[in-house]
Parts: structure tokens; C-alpha cells; sequence
């Protein structure tokens, strides 16, 4: 695919860098504790992040809008860009919820679901006994990936359906993995696979998968000493099954056609007790309570708003807050004269679409993220 002729056809609203203004942070003492006023919008937050990435990723999702008809850059300059301070009724504890384009390749929502599958797998495996990780990998040749793909799904079934495997294994979670092995090397599909069961033999293991591949027969299977660290590597894969920034641009295009509609990571046995999809807000356990937008709460902490303070503390600190602290929906500031006649709209709700919690997103790794 030669990308510079697309380039022609871009869309004029394609920044070739993220339009992000150069911004500082306030600091301001609130409750004995220092705590910090994002003058950035919420999405802008997120994508401090990602500086490379996001610019490379809208140029690709442009270039397959124009090549195939889809609509995902549009879809993903939404992302993030509605969000609110919520309280949870039941615990009084504040996070940030906000819409989501859940875009497969999408930076923000690959990491918000890379956590939410690695908790799930989390609380499931760590009562399971011994679990076990296993790579499967297939010879890689100059076949088109959609090939590759299909090829090393029927061969994951035909060893899944094995009497051996089912007498060994008890339920797995396998997550798929794409390399680009360079310099026209062509693709290198894998599968990290986390099982549940018995000892599983490295012999039978590799004569058998060589027998179903055809060629095949390289397999590493170990025992998982470190569960957040095992599930740390292989959930990284659910959002992004790429480094786009690994891949050759003449190929990623293709890489991202290639994936479409291809899942990414499933459950077999046991195991498909495990959720692999975040929830919606709506199929939530519990009531919320909006405080205020994400913009409101900040632009009036840095005016000194004693209320707007107590939630960002609250929040980034983990603690529970009191009824009756919240702020007003602000869709604009022109002075401090504005600020003093805001209408009321502790009410008006979070968007309902798609939306999610960022904090609550963060249980595993809270040190590491």
C-alpha cells in the first residue's frame, strides 16, 4: 500500500500532530493535603501518554477511512471528550466517567481495557491453584496475515479439542499477538495462552502441535510464579494486538484491515466464568451522582472553590466524600463575573454512551500506572 499517494486524499481536519496547548498545573493546598489542577481537558490527560502513538494511529485510521469507508477517525476525535465527576452512592467514593469510543487501536480505551480484562483474569486465576502460560506460535511465511490468522485459529482448536489437552487442561485465556518481523520478514502471529489444570507435558505438547501445523513443533509452556506480572504482559494485547510504532508504515494499513472484526482474546472451560468485556455504566450495580463536569470541577478549584477542591481530592486520593459537595455544569469561562451566577445543574446526567470509570479501571498495578 503506498501511502503517499493517499496522502492526497486526507481529510483538511487531520492535524498531522495532536493540537494539544501548552499548558501548566496549579498547585494549591486543600485539606492539609497539595493536590493538583489539570488546566488540560480530560482526554487531553490521557493522551500526555501517548505523544507518538495517537499522531501515528489518526493518520492510519484516516488512511483506512478513505480506503475502506469507515468512520474511525471520527469516531475516535470523540473519545474522552465528555466527562464527569461522579460519586458512587453506595461507598461515597468519586471517579471520572466519560464517553468512549472503544475503538480497537485506540490508545485510552486499549488501556482501559487492558486493565479491566487483567482485574477479571485476576480475581478468577488467583484461586485456580497452579496456572500455567503457554506461547503458541506457527511458521511465519509471506502468506497475507488474514491467512496466517485463520491458519493459527483452526490449529489452537484442533490441540483444544485434543483428548490429551482436555484431560490436561481444565480452561485457558488466550490472548493474540502480532509482530512485524521487518525488512519484508512478513507477520508473526502468536497466542499467549494462560491455563488452568494439570501439568501439561512439553514432549506431548510440541509433537502435537507439530503434528496439527504441519511444521511447527517450537512451544514454551512454564508455570506462572507471578500472576499480576504474567497478566501484565499478555493482557497488554486485548486493545492493541500491535505496536503500530513497531510496524512498517507501508504496512499498517493492512495490519488494521487485516484485524477487523478478528477477536483478540476468549475463554475456553472454566475459565469462561471470566468477563472480557467492561461494563456499561447502565448494567452498573448501584446508583451515581453526577458532581459536575470534568472542566467545571477544575476551572473552579483554581478559582478557589472550597467544594470543587474536596472532589479532586477525593478522587485522587481514594476517599469517600460527603453528601451535598458538588459543582455546577460549566460549558464556558469568561471571568470570574461568570463563575458567580452559574445555573444549578448538579442533575444534568453523564453522557450514556458507552461510558466507564477511569479510576475504578485501576485496580491491579496501581504503583506501575
Amino acid at each position: 500500500m503506498d501511502l503517499a499517494v493517499l496522502e492526497t486524499q486526507e481529510s483538511p481536519e487531520l492535524a498531522t500532530s495532536l493540537d494539544i496547548e501548552e499548558t501548566t498545573q496549579q498547585f494549591f493546598e486543600c485539606m492539609g493535603e497539595e493536590t493538583a489542577v489539570d488546566s488540560l481537558t480530560y482526554r487531553d490527560r490521557l493522551l500526555e501518554e501517548y505523544p507518538d502513538l495517537m499522531p501515528v494511529t489518526e493518520r492510519i485510521w484516516n488512511f483506512h477511512d478513505v480506503l475502506y469507508g469507515s468512520s474511525y477517525l471520527e469516531r475516535s476525535r470523540q473519545c474522552r471528550t465528555r466527562s464527569w465527576y461522579v460519586r458512587d452512592d453506595a461507598d461515597m467514593s468519586v471517579a471520572v466517567h466519560s464517553n468512549a469510543c472503544r475503538l480497537r487501536w485506540c490508545p485510552m480505551c486499549a488501556e482501559m481495557r487492558k486493565k479491566t480484562v487483567a482485574r477479571s483474569c485476576f480475581d478468577f486465576l488467583k484461586d485456580q491453584g497452579r496456572v500455567r502460560l503457554l506461547t503458541l506460535t506457527v511458521k511465519h511465511g509471506d502468506k497475507p496475515l488474514t491467512d496466517q490468522l485463520e491458519f493459527l485459529k483452526k490449529c489452537f482448536i484442533k490441540l483444544r479439542n485434543s483428548v490429551k489437552w482436555k484431560r490436561y487442561v481444565t480452561g485457558c485465556v488466550w490472548f493474540l499477538h502480532v509482530k512485524d518481523n521487518g525488512a519484508n520478514r512478513g507477520w508473526h502471529p502468536h497466542l499467549h495462552v494462560l491455563l488452568t489444570g494439570q501439568y501439561v507435558p512439553q514432549e506431548w505438547l510440541s509433537a502435537k502441535w507439530r503434528k496439527i501445523t504441519g511444521e511447527s513443533f517450537i512451544v514454551d509452556i512454564r508455570e506462572v510464579y507471578d500472576l499480576e506480572e504474567a497478566l501484565f504482559d499478555a493482557c497488554r494485547y486485548v486493545g492493541r494486538p500491535a505496536n503500530l510504532l513497531d510496524v512498517e508504515e507501508d504496512c499498517r494499513v493492512d495490519l488494521m484491515h487485516a484485524l477487523d472484526g478478528v477477536r483478540l482474546c476468549g475463554t475456553t472451560g472454566i475459565c469462561k466464568a471470566i468477563s472480557l468485556r467492561p461494563p456499561r455504566l447502565k448494567d452498573r450495580e448501584g446508583n451515581y451522582t453526577v458532581l459536575g463536569s470534568y472542566y467545571a470541577v477544575h476551572r473552579l478549584a483554581s478559582l478557589g472553590d472550597i467544594q470543587a477542591r474536596q472532589i479532586l481530592q477525593a478522587e485522587r486520593l481514594g476517599q469517600p466524600i460527603p453528601p451535598g459537595i458538588f459543582c455546577p455544569h460549566v460549558d464556558e469561562f469568561d471571568s470570574d463575573e461568570h463563575v458567580r451566577g452559574l445555573v444549578n445543574e448538579r442533575n444534568r446526567p453523564p453522557p450514556e454512551v458507552d461510558t466507564f470509570s477511569y479510576r475504578q479501571e485501576e485496580l491491579l498495578w496501581t504503583d506501575v500506572y
